[in-house]
């Protein structure tokens, strides 16, 4: 077996109630370059007549840290894209003044879905993975600049994210599923139904 590609990298607004989890207003964060999972699980033991008579190794928590080309794949979709997964404030273009992204301190930071597709080969087939995280709360990304020189030296943006469980009844400790498909189309159609993606 052998991951061979990264692509389709989504989020959504979620909303956690009535029993179940719900996504909206999906959109791509960007060209996916890499994608790092940290998942921690707790490790308690009980020890009783000198021997382990219980243990926990439950979901404790993770880290989801995405680095992608840019935000969005167009031009317009850079501030947007911010402002959607950070809780800033996108203000679009008035006359006099250019659209921009307003980041306050009191910004509240959605939670959200995320879902990507991995290119799994296996025996000469090829088949395609999406793996849904169910909650995940992103920190705006560290950012550099640096002058061109003889050559060009890309920057890329990379954004962490905090991995929670959900709550709600019918998904309660849940953090992740993975779907498998066939076709690339087939995973790409369920996240985009999935994430109500226009």
């Amino acid at each position: 077996m052998a991951l061979i590609g990264l692509k389709y990298m989504a989020a959504a607004k979620a909303e956690y109630a009535d029993g179940d989890v719900t996504f909206s207003g999906g959109m791509l964060i960007g060209k996916a370059i890499s994608v790092d999972k940290n998942l921690e699980f707790n490790d308690s033991k009980l020890f009783a007549d000198n021997e382990i008579a219980e243990s926990d190794n439950s979901f404790s928590k993770g880290t989801i840290t995405i680095n992608t080309d840019d935000y969005g794949f167009k031009k317009e979709d850079i501030p947007k894209v911010q402002a959607y997964l950070f809780g800033h404030t996108y203000v679009p273009a008035a006359e006099g003044v250019p659209e921009h992204i307003v980041k306050n301190a009191d910004d509240i930071r959605p939670f959200v879905g995320v879902a990507y597709i991995k290119t799994r080969k296996k025996n000469n087939e090829i088949s395609y993975e999406v793996t849904l995280i169910y909650k995940v709360q992103f920190n705006p990304g560290s950012e550099s600049g640096q002058t061109k020189g003889e050559s060009v030296e890309f920057k890329t943006p990379t954004i962490t994210g905090s991995i929670s469980t959900c709550t709600v009844n019918d998904k309660a400790g849940a953090y992740e599923d993975t779907y498998f498909f066939d076709t690339y189309e087939e995973a790409v159609t369920f996240i985009k139904t999935l994430f109500a993606m226009v």
